[in-house]
């Protein structure tokens, strides 16, 4: 996945738990804007989903203003192409190497 692509990802992440605090909160885009700090406008283009222009650190910023805390996870990118190849080899040849007794080496 390349970068804006993760970017892309998270951005549509936080806006959903945003979009779902505000709906479990029954806040009005007005009520919101007063909370978080951000004109009703902009409150409107999250709830659509709008979130090209906005930063993660303010999407964050906006999570924290309604009592949340964001944590990250880090997780390697799965192997695919030549990669992958070579470590379906390498763990063929781990597991006939547990079927050779050391002996007949």
């Amino acid at each position: 996945m390349n970068q804006c692509a993760d970017t892309n990802q998270i951005k549509a992440e936080l806006a959903a738990n945003i979009v779902r605090l505000l709906a479990e909160r029954a806040l009005t885009d007005a009520a919101a804007s007063e909370q978080i700090g951000l004109p009703p406008a902009d409150i409107a283009l999250i709830r659509e989903g709008h979130v090209g222009g906005v930063s993660v650190d303010r999407l964050i910023e906006i999570l924290n203003a309604l009592d949340q805390r964001v944590e990250v996870k880090i997780s390697p990118v799965a192997a695919r192409g030549p990669l992958l190849r070579i470590l379906n080899i390498w763990r063929k040849m781990a597991e006939l190497d547990a079927k050779i007794p050391p002996e007949e080496y």
